[in-house]
């Protein structure tokens, strides 16, 4: 029997794209196994979003526990320590990882967030390079009359050191 790490109430199997996962009834927490993460990802955005709105929604005062993250958690599968970890370290999105057995829970709505983070990033990629290439245009015809001025500036400036100082400039 495994316990949520968040309020002790046992987990409950269920099977979702061909991974078996495990979610507390109180809190909506979700429980991957190693690897599992990645294997239940595979099944798509939808399906992924399903997996979210699939879970039972979470009670008051689960809310308030989890929003609290609280501290030591152990994991369901092994009681070792987890370690929370920002999901792909520049998202606001924080998971717990077992670091003994691989493992991950996941709380209520994190599933949602990393679903989000992950669509925004999509965005801001598929904009960078139009961006980008426009941004680095614009720079290289700012360099090119840089570069210009400053060669005008240099032959002026050489002319008047001949005319003052002599030949020798």
């Amino acid at each position: 029997m495994r316990e949520c790490p968040n309020c002790s109430k046992e987990l409950v199997p269920f099977e979702f794209a061909r991974v078996q996962l495990e979610a507390c009834p109180q809190c909506g927490g979700l429980w991957f196994d190693a690897d599992e993460m990645k294997r239940a990802k595979a099944a798509g955005d939808d399906a992924w979003a399903m997996l979210d709105a699939g879970i039972p929604a979470r009670s008051p005062a689960a809310v308030a526990a989890v929003e609290q993250r609280k501290p030591g958690k152990k994991c369901p599968a092994c009681q070792a320590p987890m370690r929370p970890y920002r999901f792909l370290a520049t998202s606001d999105v924080w998971l717990d990882e077992c670091e003994a057995c691989g493992g991950h829970w996941v709380d209520d709505g994190e599933l949602a967030k990393m679903q989000a983070f992950l669509v925004h990033s999509r965005k801001a990629d598929e904009k960078v390079p139009a961006e980008a290439v426009a941004a680095m245009a614009g720079l290289a015809a700012q360099a090119r009359m840089s570069q210009e001025r400053a060669t005008a500036v240099t032959a002026v400036c050489r002319g008047l050191m001949t005319a003052v100082a002599g030949p020798r400039w």
